[in-house]
């Protein structure tokens, strides 16, 4: 597999198009799914979702704050823009 900085951008992404992901309940195999089905885990509807993530500047942060392994949270870089974050 090549770099992911290799790969090309596609400016229109799709709810089919395929992400890959690593289960970490078969020992932390690589796997695939699609766009739709992450959209389903975070709770989002078919035909897209709005999320309203908290914010953190850090993980131990995320945490001390009441989160949990595994939920998200947006980080703010200081310039306004933000990256989502899941807590380990």
């Amino acid at each position: 597999m090549g770099k992911i900085s290799s790969y090309s951008n596609v400016s229109s992404p799709a709810l089919t198009d395929d992400l890959i992901g690593t289960d970490v309940s078969n020992s932390n195999a690589t796997k695939n799914f699609s766009a739709q089905q992450l959209l389903g885990l975070l709770g989002g509807p078919a035909g897209g979702a709005v999320l309203d993530l908290p914010s953190y500047p850090n993980n131990a942060i995320a945490i001390a704050a009441g989160l949990s392994a595994g939920q998200l949270y947006k980080v703010n870089d200081g310039a306004g823009n933000y990256t989502v974050a899941i807590v380990v």
